[in-house]
């Protein structure tokens, strides 16, 4: 097993979104060797086969695609001893539950800090699984407010981490300052905004920021409810 303490565990990433990809890599590069990023399930046990990676972070839907078959097939094959984190912005445990049954070692949901896709790595490393599911209790510490039941805004169900984002960014934070406060990447961020945008059918940052502002109250009040008490 790959000493974690000599930061030479190698990662491959395996996920379509290219800009969460790449912030997924920079975020995880000064802690781990990250050999590569591959966009396609095609290609994906060539990539492992080539580059034997400690773990892979997979993606669970490539254009539409779930990756958990293919997950099944490389987990029952001797010759890949790669450990498997499954990326997914859904919170299902349906999807939890055939994960683990396809040969995951975690599953946890995008834009999540770097400090808990570290632990995630290290349990995977180690033989344990994790799990951030809202109906499944972690073997690991979460960090406070991160994860947990959706906050309804607006008539919009929001993840506490999206409360958080849009909450700071009406203090006037930059998506960089955001990312340090919260403990994520920018590009982490990035995400959140995205698909707030999208599933608000609203094209620009300006858009969105507009509709938060409209809801001030609202996101304070489901700020509230996640922020722990002093």
């Amino acid at each position: 097993m790959t000493d974690l303490a000599t930061g030479h565990t190698t990662i491959l990433i395996a996920d379509d979104h290219l800009v969460l990809a790449e912030g997924l890599a920079a975020s995880l590069s000064s802690h781990f060797i990250v050999v590569g990023n591959v966009p396609t399930l095609e290609h994906l046990r060539a990539a492992i086969e080539s580059s034997k990676p400690d773990v892979v972070i997979l993606d669970i839907s490539f254009h539409g695609v779930s990756s958990i078959p293919l997950l099944a097939k490389l987990t029952a094959d001797p010759a890949i001893q790669a450990r498997f984190v499954m990326l997914t912005g859904l919170e299902s445990t349906a999807l939890e539950s055939a994960a683990f049954e396809a040969g995951a070692m975690a599953f946890l949901l995008k834009g999540a800090g770097t400090q808990e896709l570290r632990l995630t790595i290290e349990a995977a490393l180690e033989g344990r699984r994790f799990s951030d599911g809202a109906e499944q209790k972690p073997l690991l510490e979460q960090p406070s407010g991160a994860h947990g039941p959706a906050l309804q805004v607006g008539g919009l169900l929001l993840r506490p981490r999206q409360v958080e984002i849009l909450s700071l960014m009406l203090q006037g934070l930059t998506r960089t300052r955001v990312g340090r406060r919260l403990g994520i990447s920018a590009k982490g961020v990035d995400y959140h905004l995205s698909e707030l945008r999208e599933r608000l059918g609203l094209r620009t940052l300006r858009m969105l920021l507009k509709w938060a502002a409209g809801h001030e109250t609202e996101l304070r009040e489901a700020l509230a409810r996640v922020q722990p008490k002093a």
